[in-house]
């Protein structure tokens, strides 16, 4: 990191595009694997449960832990902050694209029962903010 602050303009430029390229190739490299995460919830994977499937699992998680750092990092967000939360939406950026030409994937007969478990939630809930408060001033040593 302190070597980028030594570079110049045209250098920093090449950093970055290599890192928007590397996020997109490994978003590419992992697509298949995010599909097949899907056996979890469905026994089959097709068109007409992919798009639930892409929004409920990666999409609505992303924005509401995205939505729940700014709110954490509040009033002391900055832009650099905004934008290395924005590039993380490269790695979904092809699951998004390619995930529609997919083949329908077909997991094990076994009926699946979607459950959430509300526990976790209110755990979540309590020990961010705990964390917030108790580690604000750093741990002294």
């Amino acid at each position: 990191m302190i070597l980028y602050l030594g570079l110049l303009d045209t250098e920093k430029i090449l950093v970055s595009f290599a890192a928007f390229i590397i996020l997109l190739t490994v978003g590419f490299a992992l697509r298949r694997m995010f599909l097949y995460s899907g056996n979890i919830y469905f026994n089959r994977l097709d068109s007409s449960n992919r798009l639930r499937f892409f929004l409920y699992q990666f999409i609505f998680p992303f924005l509401a832990g995205t939505f729940a750092i700014v709110l954490l990092k509040q009033p002391r967000m900055s832009g650099m902050d905004i934008a290395i939360l924005a590039t993380m939406s490269l790695l979904f950026l092809p699951l998004l694209l390619m995930g529609r030409m997919t083949n329908d994937l077909y997991y094990d007969e076994d009926p699946r029962k979607i459950r959430f478990f509300w526990w976790w939630l209110l755990a979540a809930l309590i020990l961010v903010p705990a964390f917030r408060i108790i580690l604000e001033e750093g741990i002294k040593i």
